[in-house]
Order: structure tokens, then C-alpha cells, then sequence
């Protein structure tokens, strides 16, 4: 189990997991470059031989992608680990759990919630990022902040913040395997006012996936003249498309995230 820096009580069994845990290689290596020291002197650090001092704590939080609320309780971390008495680390400690219990206070002021208020729903709709991330958990290698990262090519501090958003409104869940869908499907009624805020969300998106070429892309722009008789049964067609595709949908199996678009309009 991955677990975040708020389930640390020493800085070191931190920092080695996050080096450690993506197996990746020459993680501690490119953390030595970026402090600017040899990779003995972290692998002393990490035995317990030594210890980061402050400002290496400003370059790991840099260097691990940490938000906020993530580097003040590393940097808490880090001073509990070089206080030198026992009262300087009682001290410490209150501070951790003082965050800790924040932390918490505002996970149940949020809750978990069943269907999504109106607040909730303009934040989801907001950006791409949302119902990207949302569907991306479906696939289940795609567990965690990282991956899901390197998929979509965007900042692991924007993927946690999304995360968390998810967990809070009951879209996900978060436990031993890592991140996991809660509610996988959601539709927006006809009338509902975040309509055109989720449509131009994937149609931007659409602009963009224009630069990649792949061969398995698919993208038409047809102006057309036509009869409204015509129209009306090309409109059917499509219709019966997506309902025909629906079934496909639900019983694949889930690899990776598609988007699908569909326009016809009078010009």
C-alpha cells in the first residue's frame, strides 16, 4: 500500500517510499543532483546516519511535487527528526497531529455525499481534468496520483488536488489498492446549466488531440447542404448509434479513456 505523507510519523521512511515505491529508477540519484550532493550523502540521510537540513526540505518537496498543506507537514516532519531534545519533539508532534486533525475536521465537513450539489458540480465541470481523472480510475493499474499523471501528461500536484475532490464527493474511494472509482457514470440533464461548460471541456480537447495524429483518431468537420428531411434522419442515425454503442461500452473491459464526440447543428 502507497501511503501520503500525512501517514508518516519519521521523514526518512517517507522519503524513501516516495523514491522507492514507483520503481523507478535512479530516483535517488536525480534527488541527489537536485540537492546538489552525493548520493552517498542521501543514502547516509536515509540510514540514519545524517539528516536533510531545512533547506534541503524547500528542494525535496520541489523535487517530490508536493501542494501546500503536503510540504508544511513534511517540513514538520523533517524538524521532528532534527530536534535534538524531548521536548522540542513533543513539540513537533503536536504540531503533526494539530494538521493531521485539521485535515480530518475538513475531510467530514465535506463528506461523502451521495449526488453532487450544484457547488459541487460547477467545480467538476470546471475543466477536463475532472472527468478525465474520474475515468481514468476505472483502469486499475491507474491507482495512483503518478500514473495517472504520466497518462495525462499533467502536473501530479493538479491530479492529487482532483483526487481529492473525488474522494470527498463520493466519485472515488481511496484504501490498500490505491485510488478506485465510487460513482463511474454520470449524465447531465438537457436542462441542467453545466451543459455547455462539459461540452466545450471535450471539444477543446478535441482542438488538441488535432497535433497528435494517431492513427486510431478519428475527426470530421463536414459542412453540408442539406434537406431538413435529411437532417432529421441523419439525426436518427446518430441516436441510434450511441444507443447501439452503450451496451459496448458497459461490458468493456476498462484499458484506457476515449473521448467520444458528436455534433450536428444549422449552421
Amino acid at each position: 500500500m502507497v501511503k501520503d505523507v500525512f501517514d508518516f510519523d519519521n521523514y526518512r521512511d517517507y522519503v524513501k517510499q516516495a523514491l522507492d515505491s514507483d520503481g523507478e529508477r535512479g530516483k535517488r540519484t536525480r534527488l541527489a543532483e537536485a540537492l546538489r550532493c552525493q548520493p552517498a550523502f542521501v543514502s547516509r540521510v536515509l540510514s540514519g546516519e545524517a539528516d536533510f537540513s531545512q533547506e534541503h526540505g524547500v528542494v525535496i518537496n520541489q523535487f517530490l511535487q508536493h501542494r501546500e498543506e503536503e510540504s508544511e507537514f513534511f517540513m514538520t516532519l523533517l524538524d521532528l527528526g532534527r530536534a535534538g531534545s524531548k521536548a522540542l519533539q513533543d513539540y513537533h508532534r503536536r504540531r503533526l497531529a494539530a494538521m493531521r486533525a485539521k485535515r480530518l475536521l475538513i475531510a467530514e465537513r465535506i463528506g461523502i455525499k451521495q449526488s453532487l450539489s450544484q457547488e459541487d458540480q460547477l467545480t467538476y465541470y470546471s475543466s477536463w481534468h475532472y472527468a478525465a481523472i474520474h475515468m481514468l480510475l476505472l483502469v486499475p493499474e491507474m491507482n495512483s496520483p503518478q500514473k495517472i499523471a504520466d497518462s495525462l501528461r499533467i502536473p501530479v500536484t493538479l491530479v492529487k488536488d482532483v483526487l481529492d475532490f473525488l474522494v470527498a464527493t463520493g466519485l472515488a474511494t481511496t484504501g490498500r489498492e490505491g485510488y478506485r472509482p465510487g460513482i463511474a457514470r454520470m449524465h447531465l440533464a438537457k436542462n441542467s446549466p453545466m451543459l455547455n461548460r462539459h461540452h466545450t471541456n471535450w471539444r477543446l480537447r478535441a482542438i488538441a488531440a488535432l497535433d497528435l495524429k494517431t492513427e486510431e483518431q478519428i475527426h470530421y468537420s463536414g459542412p453540408i447542404c442539406i434537406s431538413r428531411e435529411v437532417a432529421a434522419q441523419i439525426r436518427e442515425k446518430l441516436l441510434r448509434l450511441l444507443s447501439e454503442t452503450e451496451p459496448l461500452i458497459q461490458n468493456a473491459k476498462d484499458e484506457y479513456v476515449y473521448c467520444l464526440n458528436l455534433d450536428l447543428f444549422r449552421v
